[in-house]
């Protein structure tokens, strides 16, 4: 504490700016300044020195800094702890920087690759939008089919129009001279007439307060919360002063209502632009019961369990019969017909990476699309001799077509035999890409090696399948190179010409979860599986989860400590120890991570989090399960909600909260988010 007594004078002077210094901001005995140098630099007053700086304006003058923290407490007139600083100036945007990154708490010193969380501009939006449009151009351009370029000559209107409207907005942005938080919102005005208002969590403006300046523009700022009172300094002389109460409600309900976009809508299929961060209704009038994404097509399920499918067909994966690629959501004709009036109903759908998984209302299990590995555990296609016969003969009649060419005596005779040659190699390539595509199944198959087990769970890998039945059993079948299918090589069926790893039709997976010589003893009640990559998870009635296949990049979580790897794979299901004293009610299994729901709400993951799908805030490689500390929380109370979904898509993780609000971890520009 410092007692001024009589005259009030200097207690302390910071040396070092070097410049002229236009703004700062105190929390404690630690003070931010900027200035003319483009610089932010931290003091501690009781060292009179800088003790930290931040870089990354390009030398361009900063005009104000404003501390800002977690939401929570706001409605209790407290302050929050900072955790970042934003900085405007003459350049036109809002950085926001994170004071808690590793590098400024190490050594006090920050820049745009470490200490920079997200840039806030107009111009930045514009800019984005503007880089869709070009992005869909290319894709217009590079259109196979006329249908597919109709829809997508519709999104690239519809993007030009999104973008022409950013522009027209951003045009009118000038720098920010001043800003203020209040309710976890923050006010920016300067060389326009108005005042922008920002969140945070979006990262952009979310609405404006008009007339600020007088016409000129605002010079300064200041925010009283306790009375909900803003108070701007207009270049014309004037001083404004705003109740920002109902504004501060009114914008809150904005961002809420652009949070809340996808779910609002009562089971409607929204697509969400991560570029443009826009979401656009897909498909009206059909309400959604459940979505599944493999790696190049997607699988939809709707209230009246029809079974839509979209994507890229070389594989058969969307079972619509043709290797078109199918632009939009289309109903499978050959489960319904043409009127769709009867057919098989679906209860569940899941997409593999190639191949596509569907249970019926009769827990018949159906399957469609790439069968090389035999992950839809069907018989091979008897077209195979069949193309093979065909291009045997193909190629003599084109040895013989060559000698007779080589042969012709005249120009008519020779012209006669190249026009020859021409058909006869034009139709040898045509049946070897009949040939080569001979194993998928263009179309949806009942697979009946499971027909007297009903089926209440499935799930597909990169190259195998699972399927649990209502008893407990679990049937796999596919590429069991890595253990994925959890059963040893000593039992995977012989005489396979595929490759000895294969198993070609649905066979059970015994121990520890059947006794392999006992199969009347109690067993372990599987009620649900999820196939990763080259992995499995299981998950027990009890609430305990069981792991098998790759573990090189500690996806199976079986290790007790979480930087010791496990070595080898598995190829017979283990628990994992771990989480023993967890009741689990959900598993995913990702690329190369899993992720494990708990019966109150937390998440537990592991594996490789290089691209962030972990959600543990680092590149690294966990080889046990760890929590994720504070998932999902309300931005606007920094309340910890709870999690009550789970699940993944290649290596992206998506976790949905007890509030129906949607929250993704992984690659931020990755196709699967």
């Amino acid at each position: 504490k410092v007692l001024l007594t009589g005259d009030w004078g200097c207690v302390r002077t910071l040396f070092g700016h070097g410049c002229f210094v236009n703004t700062l901001c105190l929390w404690g005995p630690t003070v931010y300044s900027a200035g003319e140098d483009g610089l932010i630099k931290q003091w501690d007053v009781r060292r009179q020195h800088s003790v930290g700086q931040l870089e990354g304006s390009d030398d361009l003058p900063v005009y104000s800094v404003c501390l800002t923290g977690s939401t929570k407490g706001w409605e209790a007139q407290e302050r929050p702890d900072p955790d970042r600083l934003l900085s405007s100036g003459i350049k036109q945007e809002v950085l926001s920087w994170n004071l808690k990154s590793e590098s400024f708490q190490r050594d006090g010193m920050g820049g745009v690759d470490d200490s920079l969380a997200v840039v806030m501009s107009p111009l930045e939006h514009a800019k984005r939008l503007n880089e869709e449009v070009e992005r869909v151009r290319r894709e217009v351009d590079a259109a196979i089919t006329p249908e597919g370029k109709v829809v997508l000559e519709e999104a690239l209107l519809e993007a030009i129009a999104n973008a022409a409207k950013a522009t027209r907005k951003a045009e009118n942005f000038r720098y920010v001279r001043c800003m203020v938080q209040h309710a976890g919102l923050v006010y920016t005005a300067g060389g326009e007439d108005i005042s922008r208002v920002w969140s945070l969590e979006l990262g952009s403006s979310v609405g404006i307060l008009k007339k600020v300046g007088g016409g000129v523009g605002v010079h300064a700022a200041s925010c009283n919360p306790p009375k909900d009172l803003l108070g701007l300094c207009g270049m014309d002389g004037r001083v404004r002063i705003f109740g920002t109460a109902d504004s501060a409600m009114h914008h809150r309900a904005a961002v809420a209502k652009r949070e809340e976009t996808l779910l609002d809508h009562g089971g409607e299929l929204w697509t969400y632009d991560l570029i443009a961060c826009q979401a656009r209704l897909l498909l009206p009038g059909v309400t959604v019961r459940s979505l599944s994404c493999g790696a190049e097509h997607a699988l939809l399920l709707d209230s009246n369990r029809v079974v839509w499918s979209w994507g890229s067909s070389a594989r058969g994966q969307t079972g619509c019969g043709s290797r078109q690629a199918v632009a939009r959501p289309t109903q499978i004709e050959s489960l319904y017909g043409q009127g769709f009036s009867e057919g098989i109903r679906a209860t569940k759908v899941a997409a593999g990476h190639y191949h596509s998984l569907m249970i019926s209302t009769k827990g018949e299990a159906w399957v469609w699309g790439d069968n090389l590995k035999c992950q839809c555990g069907t018989e091979a296609s008897s077209d195979v001799q069949h193309y093979q016969d065909e291009l045997e003969g193909l190629r003599a009649r084109l040895e013989q077509a060559t000698l007779a060419s080589a042969s012709a005596a005249t120009d008519d005779a020779k012209k006669k035999q190249k026009q020859q040659l021409s058909m006869i190699s034009e139709s040898i390539e045509q049946v070897e890409t009949a040939l080569a595509f001979s194993h998928c199944l263009n179309t949806p198959r009942r697979n009946g090696h499971l027909k007297a087990k009903p089926v209440v769970d499935i799930s597909g890998g990169a190259a195998h399948s699972i399927f649990v039945t209502d008893g407990g059993l679990v049937y796999v079948c596919g590429d069991n190179a890595r253990g994925q299918l959890g059963v040893p090589m000593d039992i995977v069926p012989k005489g396979n010409k595929e490759g000895a790893a294969l198993v070609r039709v649905p066979m059970p997976v015994a121990e520890p979860l059947r006794p392999r010589d006992s199969p009347t003893e109690p067993l372990i009640k599987i009620v649900r599986a999820s196939a990763g990559s080259h992995h499995s998870l299981f998950l027990s009635q009890e609430g305990r989860a069981y792991a098998c296949g790759a573990a090189g990049e500690g996806q199976l979580g079986l290790s007790a400590d979480a930087k010791v790897q496990h070595r080898g794979d598995v190829f017979t299901p283990q628990v994992v120890g771990s989480l023993k004293a967890h009741k689990l009610t959900s598993v995913a299994a990702g690329k190369s991570h899993s992720l494990f729901l708990s019966n109150n709400g937390q998440v537990f993951s592991t594996g490789t989090s290089d691209l962030g799908a972990l959600g543990q805030g680092k590149s690294t490689v966990f080889h046990a399960p760890r929590p994720i500390r504070g998932l999902l929380t309300d931005q606007e109370t920094g309340v910890a909600m709870v999690t009550r979904e789970i699940s993944t898509c290649g290596v992206t993780s998506f976790f949905v909260s007890s509030r129906c609000r949607a929250f993704v971890c992984g690659p931020k520009r990755h196709p699967a988010a």
